[in-house]
């Protein structure tokens, strides 16, 4: 079993949350495919990950943000933010769950885009 690192990397997630995502992972069928959308540095998506790894499915996870922040003020005041640095920031949080994480650097909208282009079967969403 994989343990949770998810604490150790700050940003917002929850009890609920926690326990949609358990959830999903536990219900689904294998080879699903699952986008959780805007990641920050990592903290759901490293949670999700263990979840997958732990397991034992075939869970392709992507993870889509621009890693460039938002106008939201506890983002400009975040040095990852000043130092162009969030998703290197992101990559090295991720780095002991990176072989379940698909990271896709563009916005929501595009991914979107091309996800429907490229896919027939469902997918579930994690916003």
């Amino acid at each position: 079993m994989n343990p949770h690192i998810y604490k150790n990397i700050q940003g917002w997630f929850n009890s609920g949350q926690r326990k949609l995502y358990e959830h999903q992972v536990r219900h689904c069928a294998d080879k699903s495919h699952f986008v959780e959308v805007g990641a920050w540095k990592g903290r759901s998506s490293s949670y999700m990950s263990v979840e997958i790894l732990n397991s034992n499915k075939t869970i392709k996870f992507d993870v889509v943000d621009t890693w460039l922040g938002s106008e939201e003020s506890a983002h400009e005041k975040d040095l990852s933010i000043i130092n162009n640095t969030l998703y290197e920031d992101f990559l090295e949080n991720i780095e002991p769950v990176k072989s379940a994480i698909n990271p896709i650097r563009t916005t929501s909208i595009e991914a979107k885009e091309n996800t429907q282009a490229s896919h027939t079967s469902r997918i579930r969403s994690f916003l």
